[in-house]
């Protein structure tokens, strides 16, 4: 165990990148910027997307080729296992659209070792496109993975992102102070994600049946299952290049935008949904937070869609990943 009065050093830490892109521009500029922290080792996995680099004859890198996209669970899961075998103490998860600030490594380092420096401490850098990490930072509060959500909806969230949902702004100035510079959180995401390797001797890998959404909040709600700690740290952040398919400037709902794939969507709620229903302690709340789920369906449906046909086409595809979530029908990507 590293001692509490010490950092680690950045030699200890491998940086484990899923790669998933067909223009490698965005992973040359990520390999740069990890590079230029000191960083001992990094693992690329390439989810069937493999063509020689200017990081294939370097030391320090280990890139691993699938011959086909194996989602995300399956990504991080090699990359993990791989990591594992280099040695490294320390494991930061990136993917190949995350860009970490200057500085943002040493933070999270830092960070780790005021917490104690042990085994039992996970870091996740602040990404200011995560609506749930700025409402933790800024406010204390948790609106992700709360028990008794259905999908991927609870009541006691809409005072914070009925406005957003709706079309409108959130209600907090996004210049708003943090109030909690570091955070403790129930789950994560794996971009930004520092853990021990040692982790992995108590909590198995990613779920790949998952194959990608959520996978990410099903992995580190076991971490957190298992007393290990996760902090979400405002002095480290990750800015994410490309947008999520979540964070959409169309006037549309992304759920009813005809510029979301219909696989996204699927998957999402899907696994949404196959992940809460297991957190379920009060069958009233969950049953209300379903009741007004698909009333909030139809809301967007008739207000925040560009056309009649994409709407219905749209509430027919929830409809199908909510029955796949809760008969536990996972897997790849096809649509049923």
């Amino acid at each position: 165990m590293q001692p509490a009065d010490k950092v680690a050093d950045p030699a200890e830490l491998c940086v484990v990148i899923v790669s998933y892109r067909a223009s490698h521009h965005l992973l040359d500029e990520l390999i740069g910027r990890v590079l230029s922290e000191g960083v001992g080792q990094i693992v690329i996995v390439f989810n069937g997307n493999f063509v020689e680099g200017s990081w294939s004859a370097r030391p320090r890198i280990t890139p691993v080729p699938l011959a086909e996209n194996l989602g995300s669970a399956a990504g991080f899961g090699i990359g993990l296992e791989r990591a594992r075998q280099l040695g490294s103490r320390l494991i930061l998860l990136l993917d190949d659209d995350n860009l970490p600030h200057p500085g943002c490594i040493a933070s999270l380092l830092i960070a780790h070792r005021l917490l104690g420096g042990g085994d039992d401490v996970c870091l996740q850098a602040y990404r200011p496109q995560l609506e749930w990490h700025r409402l933790l930072l800024t406010a204390g509060v948790e609106t992700i993975a709360l028990p008794n959500t259905y999908a991927w909806f609870h009541l006691a969230n809409e005072r914070h992102l009925l406005r957003k949902q709706l079309g409108g702004q959130p209600r907090q100035d996004r210049n708003e102070p943090f109030r909690f510079p570091i955070a403790k959180t129930r789950v994560a995401c794996y971009g930004g994600l520092l853990l021990p390797a040692a982790i992995l001797d108590v909590v198995a890998l990613p779920d790949p049946r998952y194959f990608c959404y959520y996978d990410d909040i099903e992995f580190t709600d076991r971490i957190s299952g298992a007393g290990i700690g996760i902090y979400l740290c405002s002095q480290a952040i990750v800015a994410d290049v490309e947008n999520s398919w979540h964070v959409s400037a169309d006037t549309c709902h992304p759920a009813f935008s005809a510029l979301t794939p219909d696989q996204r969507i699927y998957l999402d709620i899907r696994n949404a949904t196959h992940f809460t229903r297991g957190r379920v302690d009060h069958l009233g709340t969950y049953l209300l937070n379903a009741v007004l789920f698909w009333i909030g369906v139809l809301i967007l449906a008739l207000f925040r869609s560009s056309g009649i046909r994409l709407s219905l086409s749209r509430i027919r595809l929830i409809f199908r990943a909510v029955r796949a979530g809760m008969r536990n029908q996972l897997g790849p990507y096809e649509l049923p």
